[in-house]
């Protein structure tokens, strides 16, 4: 052996020595499965925006009176049910809870009493409160006699925008039917069906628990010496609105004979 093999002795054969390990075979990670609470997430904002889109599309091509309250009122709906998606969400914490009120299953959730302490309006007062008498005052709105202030939502109910007419008055009957025309805004839900005063029952939960709109009070009578004449006055003013809906003809919302 040279000088220069000592140096550098030849490399030992180490599978000779000792066993070779095996070599540690790589698992193929299996995709993670989204939740159930993921797709019906994606699921609802994607229909969301579907069903958005479609209504904006026909909105646009339909021109007529009719058609176009029709649409508003289904727009509205969407944007109310929307919203309501998420209180019963937060509520509840459950997927079902969503998909209830998609199917229109849902219940109802309770509406707070009025006491004696509660601020009342006459409606004379509460016309006071639609953008245009003041443009300082907040904005408020009537539903079976309960007044909410949605001056948070300006950009809807704000002199000029869409859902101004219903601001200053009680205008449950338009709530329950969809008719948007004046003679539609009345507080009266004679002649509704269980449908369109379910309607109300979700509207008015709607502000009852919208995270920006507020309970301010409740509406209360004004004493009437003739009652005759407010019964005859009242009964004109269901005949118009009942008139108006007919004319309009099919409006989105389902009737209910029952």
């Amino acid at each position: 052996m040279t000088e220069t093999d000592k140096t550098n002795p030849p490399p030992t054969d180490k599978s000779a020595a000792s066993p070779a390990k095996p070599t540690p075979k790589k698992l193929k990670r299996l995709p993670k499965a989204a939740s159930s609470t993921s797709y019906l997430g994606r699921g609802l904002r994607y229909g969301a925006i579907l069903v958005l889109l479609a209504a904006v599309a026909l909105g646009v091509a339909m021109q007529t009176t009719a058609g176009s309250n029709a649409i508003n009122a289904t727009l509205m709906r969407l944007v109310r049910d929307l919203s309501r998606m998420k209180t019963h969400q937060r509520l509840h914490n459950s997927p079902s809870a969503l998909v209830n009120v998609m199917l229109g299953q849902e219940t109802i959730l309770p509406i707070s009493e009025a006491d004696d302490s509660t601020p009342t309006f006459t409606a004379k007062e509460l016309s006071y409160y639609d953008g245009t008498k003041d443009p300082k005052a907040p904005l408020y709105l009537a539903i079976q006699g309960r007044v909410y202030d949605v001056t948070a939502g300006a950009t809807y109910y704000g002199p000029g925008r869409s859902y101004n007419a219903f601001t200053g008055r009680d205008a449950t009957r338009a709530f329950a039917t969809g008719c948007l025309r004046k003679e539609c805004l009345i507080a009266s839900t004679e002649g509704l069906s269980k449908f369109q005063l379910k309607e109300v029952s979700r509207w008015l939960e709607l502000y009852e628990y919208h995270d920006k709109y507020k309970f301010v009070g409740v509406l209360r009578e004004t004493v009437v010496e003739d009652l005759v004449e407010q019964a005859v006055r009242e009964q004109e003013l269901v005949e118009a609105a009942r008139k108006a809906e007919r004319a309009m003809g099919k409006t989105g919302v389902k009737v209910d004979s029952k």
